[in-house]
Parts: C-alpha cells; structure tokens; sequence
C-alpha cells in the first residue's frame, strides 16, 4: 500500500467517525432537550392550581397571611354601588307630538259628531247607526240617541270637560306601564261628576279611548345617573392582619377568600405564570446538567451509550408522571405514597448504583416541587429512595426487591412517624401518612419486579439478576450441557472461576464473565463428541476426517452455540461473548495437518480460521484468555507454578501479538493483572498433578503460527 493512499484512507476514516460522533451527539442533546421539556412541563402544571380555584370548591390547602396587607372588598363595595344604581330613578322625556296628537284625536271626535247632528237628510235611526260606525270608541244605543238629541250647549260642556280631563292627565305624565292607571282615574273623575248615565258613558268612552303615554324613557341619561352614582360610592377597605388563616383545607372557597389571596398575591396572574415557568425551566436545566455532568465525568460507559441514556430518561419521565398523577389526589397526604424507590431501584439495578444515588436525589426535589414545596415529602422521597438503592446493591435474585421494597416501607413509615411528631400533627395524619408510606415501599417493589423484565428486554440490558439466573445450575441448558457434554460442562465451570477472577482484579464485570464462561461452548453440544474433553475412549473421530472437515467441525461450535443461545433466550451480551471468545483464531492443529497433507499445494487459511468477531469488551476478552489457558494449562503433564506461569504469559501474548485483543479497552498493566489471577487459580487447582515429560515439551512447543496446541481438537 502506498503511503498516499494510505493517508487517504485515514482521511476517510477520519470524516465517517465525525459524521458518526455528530450523529451520536445530536441524539444525545435530542433525548436531553426532550426529558427537560418533558419534565418542565410536568411541573409547570401545578402553577395553575391557586389560579383554578373558584367560589364554592374546598381548599386544596391552608393559606395564611405572611403579612399585613389593605385590600378593597371588591364583593362588598360592589354590592354597594349596585345599590345606589337602582335608587337611581330611571329618567322619562315628554313627548309633546303625543300630546298634540291625543287633543286632536278628542277634537275629531266630537267634530265627527257635530256633524253626523246636523245631517238633516238623514232619519234618527241612521244617524246612530253612522255614529256607532264612525266614533273610534263602543257606545250603547241609549248614549248613542242622547248624543243626538242633546242641545249644543250641552255638547260643547261635555267636550270641554273631556278636554280638561285628558289635559289634566298629559300635564302628569304618563309612562307605557301607568295607561292602565290613568285610564281607570279617567272613569273615576267622570263618575265624580254625577252627570247622567249617557253622558257619562261618552265621557268615558273618548277620554279612555284618546288617551295615550307621553313620557318616553331616557336609557341613556338614566345610565348616566346611576353611573355617577356608582363612582359616588367609596370602596370598603378591609385589613389583613399577619399569621391570620385565610382559608382553611377543605373549606368552601367564598370570593372574600379569592379577593384576599388575591391581594396577599397568593392567587396567581397569568403574567406571573410565565417568569415563575423560567425559574422553573432554570431549576430542571441545573439538575439535568448536573446529572450529565456526573455521568460525563464519571460514568462514561453510560453517557457514550444512546440506549441507557433514553432508559435514564424514561425512568425519569414515568417516576415524574407516577408523581404527578398521586399529587391530584385531594390529600395532600398522599404525597408519601409517591414511589420514588421505584425508578430508585430500577436505575440502580440496571445502570449503575452511584447513579441511582444522584437520580435519588434530583427527583426528591423534583417532588418536592410537584408537592408545593414540603420538605416532609422530600425527606421521605430521600431516604425511602437511598433505602431502595442501597437494598438491591448487591442483588443476587428477584425474589430479594420484596425485601427491598419492605425495606423501604419501614423506612418510609420510620420517616412519616418522626416528622409527624416533630411536626405536632395529629395522630389521626400521622397514621394515614404512616400506612401510605408503607404502601409506597410496597408499590416500589411491585412496579420494579413488573417493570424490570420488560426494560432489560426492551433496552437489552443484561442484570446482575438476570445473570445469577443463567447461571444456577439447574438451568435447562446447562443441565443439558453436564448430561451430553460433561466434559465441556466442567472445562466451562473452570473457565467461570479463572475469568472471574480475573475481572475482580481488572474491575470488569465478574459475574458477565462468569456467566459467559459457562456458556461460551454451549455449541458443542451438536457434535460433543468430536471435542477432546468429551471423549472417553481412546478413539479420536478426527482421524477418520480431513483436516478441513474437523476444521469446520471446529469453528461451527460458535455459530451452534449462537443458535442455542437465542433458543434459550440467554441475553445479548451472553450471545456476543459465545460469538467474540475465539475471536479469528485459527485452528493452527489441522491447519499444519492440511498444509502436510497438500504438500506443494496452497492451503487457505481463511477456511481454518475463526469468522470472529474479536473481542469487543474487556468481559468477552478475559473469557478468551481464560479458555485458552485452561485448556493448556490442563494439558500440561506436570503443571508446577513456575510452569503454569510460563504457560499463562506465553498464551496471553500470543493472542496480543495475533491482534486478537486489538478492539478491546485492555490495557497492558490490565493484562499483567489477568496473568496473575490466572497463575493464582490455576496453580491452586493443578500443581499437584504428576508430569509428563513428552507432553510437556509438546505443549511448550506448541503447533502453528498463531501458538495454537493439539489440545485446540478440545476446543
């Protein structure tokens, strides 16, 4: 390769793990943009409880004066002003087109009269019958023939009384609603008159039928009087005095109760919302940032991961919602049963203990927050939260969250009892927050045992839990493996104990390592048989086979082992140490057999060799070293300490030195730290047994480039 293309090539390398590390980082500042929105906006929800409350509702709460404050009694002063409105007269205009239009319609009407009289044409009867048809107004046949037979200076005397009647009536006024009145003092100053049954029925008649309202009222002045009365009335002051109860819990609200919140500042504006909504949004930021921070410093093995990231988040995210829906809960009371201990748990459980104890503490603040602010329920949320991390730290089955959630009922209802005392509350408060802190410690347990499963699955996380699980003996698959593989069965058991110790000494995951080791062979459970370890008789099958043949047998125990893995539902991180344990070894015993068989011709090593892939973590690492010393160690005719060790350094740098622990984080001290657990286990359980002297030789030898063994038809 020359050195240009050789520089390109790394240029190109180069901008793909940028894009990549870009890409890595846009989804992280996503996922943290989206829990703070998220967790802001859960919060910013109890802003509008003081807001909400109307006249009628019990208090959420009690509410005290924190000083001495005027305010005007809106309600009281109001009611005042109302008052002086309606004493306000309504204001009515004369109409005098009214007027002039009811004495002309009286003039007509005697005219009309007048003139059907002098008609002399006409005989009497068809003058009444006239009359009768053009008077606006019913008259009896008598009245009728009275008016044709009175003398003129009679009817000129009734017609001016009629007209001082109805001018009499207009110069008083008269509103729309008053008709009925006037008309009935118009029958009773005719009848005053004693005038004769006739004429007084005419009389009546016309001044009833003429007359009409001539007062029109006046909306506009008559709002403008009582306007002014309003603003004539002084608003009711009224004092509140410092420490004075405002409102008691559960009792109805009255607008004497808003008006006070309100003047105390106790009920919230709609403009305050949105600078208190800012602080809050600060207060998240801090926290958040603070977590990042933690984890960026500390816990990188979590922050360069999406997938714990998002778990983090959505445990903060369904604790935070669980929190907020106990809060609606009228009792404030129920703010204990809020299951803090739960995401407690669960992060402790699946990500990290150190962790759990921050995530702890920011969402005790945080329902704190949801709360109103009582630092009883922050303290319970502390301690029953630690309670919890602490209790499944060293968790080593499921059945141990009961206890852990008992834990932290007892702790809780410790907590709730204390400040309940120190607090002076009653005993009948103290009882209730004690049995909801139990239930909380309940519930805790409850949600983590149903919860856990499907987020291991989810995120494919593998938990101490889980592993101690896989590796109880009698689980089916490796009860299967003792029964057909024996061999197999207790080469793995020994692999578990070297690579666990191993990973003790390097603070790796020592029970990953364990669990792995158990199962890294599993696939020769297909052909158990064709593997050394498993064959009791002298007889080898590989020597009826060619080379490549027994190769493939080999090298096909991985992928085998991968098919059983996912069968029996063992976790990623198993699957991927039963596919990196060889990493691209080759199979250097039946490489020099087939190479001695083809004598000139080429033989190709690829088909030989382990498809991989090497190993990716420090786990799936130690678990390669620990099989391959093992099995040679157990090879070894005569295996003093001296021996061992040599074995042990030799093995290891040769897997070094073929690259096969090039995509691992193991550092060379991390290496010399592993030889020597190696050398402590192995001498403990070999250097008893009697040497050899042509095996050893053989061994030391060893067969092929890459150091492989025979011992390698074992493996």
């Amino acid at each position: 390769m020359s050195p240009l293309f050789g520089l390109q090539q790394k240029r190109q390398k180069g901008a793909a793990a940028g894009r990549f590390f870009s890409s890595i980082r846009l989804r992280r500042w996503f996922l943290a943009v989206f829990v703070f929105f998220i967790v802001t906006a859960t919060l910013a929800m109890d802003f509008y409880k003081v807001e909400e409350l109307k006249v009628g509702m019990p208090s959420p709460a009690d509410y005290r004066a924190p000083r001495t404050v005027d305010y005007i009694d809106e309600e009281k002063t109001e009611e005042l002003r109302e008052t002086a409105a309606r004493l306000v007269e309504p204001v009515y205009d004369p109409d005098l087109v009214v007027n002039n239009e009811v004495l002309a319609e009286l003039g007509q009407s005697f005219l009309t009269i007048r003139k059907i009289r002098s008609q002399t044409d006409l005989e009497e009867n068809e003058k009444r019958e006239q009359l009768a048809e053009e008077l606006p107004f019913i008259m009896s046949d008598t009245a009728l023939d009275t008016l044709l037979t009175l003398d003129e200076m009679r009817l000129d005397f009734l017609e001016e009384t009629a007209l001082e009647l109805i001018t009499s009536a207009l110069q008083g006024g008269i509103r729309e609603h008053q008709l009925a009145e006037e008309r009935e003092w118009l029958r009773t100053e005719v009848e005053n008159l004693s005038l004769p049954d006739s004429e007084t029925e005419l009389l009546t008649a016309v001044t009833t039928q003429v007359i009409r309202p001539n007062l029109v009222f006046n909306e506009e002045e008559t709002e403008r009087r009582r306007s002014r009365a309003r603003m004539n009335v002084q608003p009711v002051i009224r004092t509140i005095v410092q420490d004075l109860p405002i409102v008691r819990e559960g009792e109805p609200i009255t607008q004497e109760h808003l008006d006070q919140l309100e003047a105390l500042g106790l009920l919230q504006k709609v403009e305050n919302i949105w600078a208190k909504i800012f602080g809050l949004a600060l207060l998240v930021l801090a926290m958040l940032a603070l977590g990042l921070i933690y984890m960026y410093l500390f816990k990188r093995d979590i922050w360069n991961n999406d997938a714990l990231l998002a778990l983090l988040g959505l445990i903060i995210i369904v604790n935070l919602l669980l929190a907020k829906l106990l809060a609606l809960i009228p009792n404030p009371l129920f703010g204990f049963m809020i299951p803090v201990a739960a995401g407690s748990m669960l992060v402790a459980i699946l990500l990290n203990t150190h962790l759990a104890i921050l995530f702890t503490i920011v969402m005790a603040v945080l329902v704190g927050l949801i709360v109103g602010g009582e630092l009883s329920y922050v303290l319970v949320a502390i301690i029953g939260g630690l309670v919890g991390t602490f209790s499944v730290s060293r968790l080593n089955q499921r059945s141990q969250l009961t206890r852990a959630g008992l834990l932290v009922a007892g702790a809780n209802m410790v907590t709730i009892v204390g400040l309940g005392l120190y607090g002076l509350r009653s005993w009948q408060e103290v009882s209730l927050g004690a049995i909801l802190g139990i239930i909380n410690g309940v519930l805790a347990a409850v949600l983590t045992i149903g919860l856990l499963p499907y987020l291991e699955n989810s995120f494919n996380l593998t938990t101490a839990i889980k592993l101690l699980e896989i590796t109880n003996p009698n689980h089916p698959l490796l009860k299967k493996l003792l029964l057909e593989a024996p061999g197999t069965y207790h080469h793995s058991i020994l692999v578990g104990n070297l690579g666990e110790a191993a990973a003790e000494a390097v603070g790796a995951d020592a029970l990953l390592v364990r669990a792995g080791a158990y199962y890294h062979d599993v696939g020769k459970l297909k052909r158990p048989y064709f593997f050394i370890e498993n064959q009791v008789l002298k007889e080898n099958p590989h020597d009826k086979l060619s080379p490549s043949l027994s190769a493939l047998i080999i090298i096909s125990h991985v992928k085998d082992g991968l098919e059983l893995a996912q069968k029996y539902h063992l976790p990623r991180a198993i699957r991927d140490i039963i596919a990196q344990h060889h990493g691209t070894c080759l199979t250097g015993f039946f490489y020099h057999r087939a190479q001695e068989a083809a004598k000139d011709q080429k033989v190709a090593e690829d088909d030989f060799r382990y498809p991989g892939p090497k190993p990716q973590t420090k786990e799936a690492a130690i678990v390669m070293l620990a099989d391959t010393v093992e099995a040679a160690v157990r090879s070894l005719a005569k295996p003093t300490p001296n021996r061992i060790e040599g074995m042990v350094h030799k093995l290891i740098k040769e897997r070094l030195h073929t690259g096969q622990l090039d995509e691992c984080d193991l550092t060379f001290r991390d290496l010399d730290i592993i030889a020597q657990a190696f050398v402590q286990v192995l001498t403990g359980i070999f250097h008893h047994r009697i040497e050899y002297p042509d095996q050893v030789d053989k061994v030391l030898e060893g067969e092929g480039e890459d150091g492989n063994s025979d011992s390698e038809q074992a493996e």
